[in-house]
């Protein structure tokens, strides 16, 4: 079948469609087309004869894969729809039907297949759930986690009488004053880093090894050979460097050559040093750094300026060496060899001992999954690593002959155990795996993505020419972005990113060629701009109001703004012509969601649409902070720091100066102790108008916390939580205040979160802070790539979730935010290659010391994280298709350039190491980038260009604007604290006798003119209404008074008493009401054509007993001679004798004007009631009707008249309902009424 070839690709993107039989290396750059590339080459193959559900492509998110699919089902219809030939028509239609069974999914979803089909191999329960909530595994290993440390701190793991000192010594070691959660810290980490390997208990058992001390001294050690050794050697050589340049400089002239003869010393100690290093020893590496170290510096005549630049530079060497030398002194030589081989030691052991922990939590928590049949991510792959890994497993025969390829998308991405899983569903003959992706967009190390993986087949497959069982095809060009975007980007990481510091260097292969062209170029492309917030300007600002934060948020809304009213204007791709630039077109990219309210709440001053895709983490935000102390102080009050900030929050509303007036009144006890105090010693002569102030809020604080602790107690979380809102008010309070749709999501999430919490099983308030506490603490950024609405709104997002995403017009914001080192502060270190590396408390000193492994992994990981940002900085500047401004900083230009300039010493392209190495943040990598460039020559007043830039063609311009550049900035609300208060200020400045404040009265304290209306229904029984009668006169139906003062409790009576099950009438005694049922019953059933006599009646009751119609107890407790004589009656003798006119249990319904039921309902609303029941019967005679009605209500016999008359008030009104529903049923006029008295036997009638 023809070779499908797509005019549109290039040679190597054709080439990565095309070929075949061996494995595939695709490193394609940002915007080069690799998923496009991907579908292609899956209905390359389809066409060429291979069945789509014996392809697996694994993608990296769920999103990924649904577009991967939706992408293959249209390329195949097109495919279809162009295909002339009948058969080709028919296969492609065909496949067309398979594409939503193929196997394309993310790796998990494939394990989660193989584990279902193949769970016999491993002897597992195929009934399981997924624990995909992170929040629900958390939970659950805290509980298995706390039940196994305390096992640990009762000994139960040690022999009998025997002191588990080891596990002491451990906790200590990661605790601080307070707790242990240092401990819990380390021991779920290292567990997450284990199951990221494809033999976790392996890869733990070995993390001690890189503990041990050798015989023959410390440096002789496997450990300090392959680890430490290069780190000193590399620093050496980096010293050499640097003292090479500075002794060419000291040749420079006469007056710089005293440094000569210091500059000969060192180069000739370090030369030694470094040709020694296999076979020095620890005391010999000690006295001979220490040797080499320069000496103080030498003094030189008065210089000319250009001698003063170089003296300048030949000291900025001299000063980096002396550091270097120090530093690796400070570092790894402290003490001498007997002390650190002790602490190896001692460490060696704490880590031993953190394994069998770590191990024993690991087999406690499976088994409490095994117990629960839950399966988490890991578990996913573990096990379907198990089913493959299997000795002549079916499964892995199953899958290498079901796929003939394997693709994988995002493969930079990709993990240890991962990569296991996929060489073990690959064929090995021929090889037929085929990976695309980018190891410079690999930003995932928070998830133990590991790009080595990738770099390493880079490096093997560019290599191999010979077999071709492997090959690597590099897609370069860009099709995103226009040039200057390309240059910009190339410019910046061809000084940043190499092998050392980059982890890969940025060569002809890495850089972006510009492939782009429908960019029409007579439209000039716009330079990428640096707009840079200055916080200490030269001319300063009197009473600066914005924080660094929030001038660039405003410097980004004023820059939108100017885009907006100049028209300024970008290519539209789709309509192939230039149009103005709208708001869907611009994105805001920062590396955190930590601006994400200030964004919010600036933009909708300055009237901007915004949407954010990933809102800031919800935990860290004001309220739910607030809310979170609320609950600690419900929980123990007795804690300072969240009751202060409860009494501070506007919940109770008291400032710096009512809670220093406490403080004053108790100075020794705690906090809570200390408003006891204050509220017991209270004298209203001596505290004054604060005092009152204080003691009322506290007063009201105190009644609500006894109220919220009981509710605590004896109710679930989310009970709480709801009344907090409500008895405080604070929901409402949050949406008042700027952002507040957000703010009040964010306090909802938190309700929601605690629902999820007690669904899962989980109780307890005190459990559930801890459970946020370790989710705060846990939060990474983890954004998933989300669809963007077809709104006109500008898109706010962190660098992480933007992956994959393009947009015309890019702001990379908060560039100056420092990196992130937390991970390399705190007291051990965790690395997939270099294992742990753990810092030793000498607990007898109180000394921590870090331990050798623990350097090597820092400086090993140090570099990990430069390389990281390196990347996250790539990522987020090829989002840009045609506008990148990037948005920072600093605290004056002067003070800026002075950073920057240090870029001007370095001689070559790339930076030098160390001043890479010094950046603290995204803006510094750019600055030093750009500083060398011709554009940048007006930015200082000693520029120095490098050669190797001159002929750059990278466009871009600094802005440098401060607050007072910025100018008036709308309805500023500063601080959430005064915001009360500024509204109050604003109020009383409105007049409120103005039409619009007339208006706004108006509408504020409109009244639904027919609320009585509401207030009841409009289709009710008659029993309902007739129990709302109070004393309904003879004439009409009497009225309910629904504006009355006291309401009645129902305007709709229901009846609350259900009828009894039968199960229960045999047992008990039948009620009245029951008897009475029955009794209406029989008089239903009664034949009127024969005589009613008591044997008729007492053969009815045994029929209907028969048929299960009544039950005997009540059959028996039915007065039958009371019967016989309601027919002896007049009434009864006429239903006799005509019964063909007489209707028994007659339904009816009837509409009436609802006033004539309801007072206070206007006759002009004309609003009708629905009135439905059931008479008993009536009788029809010539001139009228009869009505009569059975009553069972017991009648006392001391005083029978005034209970009749009782009956009947009680009766009229229902009995006058009958009457009018009958009258207009019969077209006959009422001319009597009866009720018959059951319980006497008498037959009374109604006028």
């Amino acid at each position: 079948m023809a070779i499908l070839s797509n005019p549109q690709f290039t040679p190597s993107q054709q080439a990565a469609v095309d070929h075949d039989g061996h494995d595939i290396l695709v490193s394609a750059s940002a915007g080069s087309g690799k998923t496009s590339v991907l579908v292609a080459r899956v209905i390359q193959k389809i066409l060429n004869g291979t069945d789509v559900d014996t392809l697996l492509v694994v993608t990296f998110t769920e999103a990924a894969a649904t577009e991967m699919r939706q992408r293959i089902q249209v390329a195949l219809r097109d495919a279809s729809e162009k295909a002339t030939e009948p058969a080709v028509k028919q296969r492609l239609r065909q496949q067309l039907s398979l594409v939503p069974t193929a196997q394309i999914s993310t790796l998990h979803a494939f394990c989660l297949k193989v584990i279902k089909q193949f769970y016999y191999v491993i002897d597992r329960d195929p009934v399981f759930r997924l624990l995909s909530d992170t929040a629900e595994r958390l939970l659950l290993a805290d509980q298995v986690w706390q039940r196994v440390r305390e096992a640990f701190y009762n000994h139960e793991y040690v022999k009998e009488n025997e002191q588990d000192t080891l596990f002491y010594e451990l906790a200590q070691n990661f605790s601080n004053d307070r707790n242990d959660d240092g401990l819990t810290d380390i021991v779920f980490e290292l567990l997450d880093f284990a199951n990221a390997n494809p033999n976790p208990v392996k890869w733990l058992n070995n993390l001690p090894k890189s503990y041990a001390v050798d015989e023959a001294g410390l440096t002789a050690s496997d450990y300090f050979q392959k680890k430490i050794l290069p780190i000193l050697q590399q620093t050496i050589t980096e010293c050499l460097e640097a003292l090479q340049e500075a002794e060419q400089l000291s040749q420079t002239s006469e007056n710089l050559m005293i440094y000569a003869p210091q500059i000969a010393t060192t180069q000739a100690a370090l030369t030694q040093i470094n040709a020694d290093a296999k076979t020095l020893n620890w005391q010999a590496w000690r006295q001979q750094l220490t040797d080499a170290q320069l000496g103080p510096a030498k003094r030189t005549k008065k210089l000319e300026p250009d001698e003063q630049i170089n003296k300048d530079r030949l000291k900025a060497d001299l000063d980096d060496v002396k550091k270097k030398i120090q530093t690796l002194l400070d570092t790894y030589f402290v003490f001498d060899e007997a002390t650190t081989a002790n602490i190896q030691r001692q460490a060696g052991q704490l880590v031993q001992k953190l394994v069998s922990v770590t191990l024993t939590f690991r087999a406690a928590f499976q088994a409490e999954k095994e117990r629960r049949h839950l399966l988490d991510f890991s578990d996913l792959e573990q096990l379907c690593l198990t089913i493959l890994s299997a000795e002549d497993s079916p499964a892995r025969a199953f899958y290498q002959q079901k796929f003939s390829e394997v693709l994988v998308d995002e493969y930079q991405d990709t993990n240890p155990l991962q990569e296991t899983i996929i060489q073990k569903v690959t064929s090995d003959h021929p090889r037929n795996l085929f990976m695309v992706g980018d190891v410079k967009q690999s930003i995932y190390a928070f998830r133990l993505a590991d790009p080595s993986l990738f770099k390493n087949k880079y490096n093997e497959f560019g290599v191999t020419e010979a077999e071709r069982d492997s090959e690597r095809i590099i897609l370069a060009e860009n099709f995103r972005s226009r040039r200057n975007i390309d240059d910009f980007t190339n410019l910046i990481f061809k000084q940043l990113m190499d092998e050392n510091l980059g982890e890969l260097d940025y060569d002809e292969n890495a850089a972006l060629q510009y492939g782009a062209r429908y960019y029409p170029d007579q439209h000039p492309t716009a330079p990428t701009e640096l707009l840079l917030y200055e916080t200490k300007p030269e001319e300063a600002v009197a009473n600066p109001q914005l924080d660094k934060s929030e001038g660039q948020v405003v410097a980004v809304a004023k820059r939108i703004q100017a885009m907006m009213t100049n028209g300024e204007q970008i290519w539209d791709k789709k309509l192939e012509k230039m149009r103005p630039i709208e708001y869907r077109d611009i994105v805001l990219l920062a590396p955190t969601r930590g601006n994400n309210l200030f964004i919010l709440d600036y933009f909708k001053r300055f009237g901007l649409p915004v949407v954010i895709k990933d809102a800031q983490n919800y935990f860290q935000t004001t309220e739910v902070q607030i809310m979170l102390a609320l609950l600690q102080v419900i929980d123990n009050p007795n804690q300072d720091i969240p009751l202060v900030s409860v009494l501070r929050s506007p919940i109770v509303g008291l400032n710096e100066n009512e809670l220093a007036l406490i403080r004053i009144n108790d100075k020794t006890d705690d906090y809570y102790q200390a408003v006891f105090n204050f509220i017991d010693q209270y004298n209203e002569q001596k505290v004054g108008h604060l005092g009152q102030q204080v003691m009322q809020k506290l007063t009201h604080f105190m009644a609500l916390l006894t109220s919220f602790r009981t509710i605590a107690r004896q109710q679930p979380i989310v009970d709480l939580i709801w009344t907090i809102y409500q008895e405080t008010g604070f929901l409402d309070y949050v949406g008042g205040m700027p952002a507040g749709r957000q703010r009040q999501a964010n306090l909802h999430a938190l309700y929601e979160r605690a629902t999820a919490y007690e669904e899962n099983g989980f109780k307890g308030l005190f459990q559930f802070i801890q459970f946020i506490e370790r989710l705060q603490k846990q939060d990474k950024d983890l954004a998933q790539p989300t669809s963007l609405e077809n709104q006109d709104a500008i898109s706010v997002m962190t660098i992480h979730g933007s992956k994959g995403l393009e947009f015309p017009v890019v702001f990379l914001i908060d560039t100056s935010r420092r990196f992130n080192q937390q991970d390399l502060q705190r007291s051990y270190v965790l690395d997939n290659h270099g294992g742990l590396g753990v810092v030793y408390l000498d607990s007898q000193k109180r000394l921590k010391v870090p331990t050798l492994p623990e350097l090597a992994i820092t400086a090993q990981k140090r570099k990990k994280l430069r390389a990281e940002e390196m990347r996250k900085l790539y990522v987020a500047l090829t989002r840009a298709e045609q506008r990148l401004i990037i948005v920072g900083h600093c605290d004056n230009q002067a003070q800026l350039m002075k950073q920057w300039q240090k870029g001007q010493n370095s001689t070559q392209q790339i930076l030098d190491d160390g001043v890479r190495n010094d950046a603290a943040s995204l803006l510094d990598w750019i600055g030093l980038s750009l500083i060398r460039h011709p554009q940048a020559k007006d930015w200082t007043t000693d520029y120095e260009p490098l050669l190797a830039l001159s002929g750059d063609q990278t466009e871009f311009k600094l802005i440098m604007t401060n607050e007072t550049l910025l100018g008036e900035i709308p309805g500023s609300l500063h601080n959430d604290q005064d915001w009360g208060q500024q509204q109050q200020k604003a109020l009383q400045t409105i007049d409120l006798n103005s039409g619009i404040a007339t208006a706004i009265a108006e509408q504020l304290t409109f009244k639904y003119p027919a609320n009585i209306a509401t207030q009841t229904t409009a289709y009710q029984s008659v029993s309902e209404v007739k129990r709302l009668f109070e004393d309904p006169n003879n004439t009409g139906l009497g009225q309910l008074d629904l504006a009355a003062e006291q309401p009645r409790q129902a305007n709709r009576y229901v009846t609350d008493s259900l009828a009894q099950p039968q199960f229960l009438q045999t047992v008990q005694q039948p009620t009245a009401a029951e008897v009475g049922t029955a009794t209406h019953l029989v008089l239903q059933e009664i034949d009127l054509t024969q005589p009613v006599t008591l044997a008729s009646l007492q053969a009815l009751v045994d029929r209907l007993v028969l048929q299960n119609s009544l039950s005997a107890n009540v059959a028996a407790k039915i007065n039958l001679n009371h019967l016989l004589t309601f027919f002896e009656s007049d009434l009864g003798q006429q239903l006799l004798a005509h019964p063909e006119a007489v209707k028994r249990e007659v339904p009816f319904s009837l509409l009436l004007p609802a006033e004539t039921i309801f007072e206070g309902i206007r006759p002009t609303d004309d609003d009708h009631v629905l009135i439905h029941g059931i008479m008993d019967g009536y009788l029809l005679t010539d001139d009228g009707c009869y009505l009569f009605d059975y009553k069972t209500d017991f009648i006392d016999p001391s005083d029978q008249e005034a209970a009749i008359e009782r009956v009947k008030t009680r009766y009229a009104g229902q009995i006058n309902l009958y009457s009018a529903a009958l009258n207009q049923i019969a077209q006959k006029p009422v001319t009597h009424k009866y009720l018959y008295l059951l319980s006497i036997g008498e037959l009374v009638e109604i006028n």
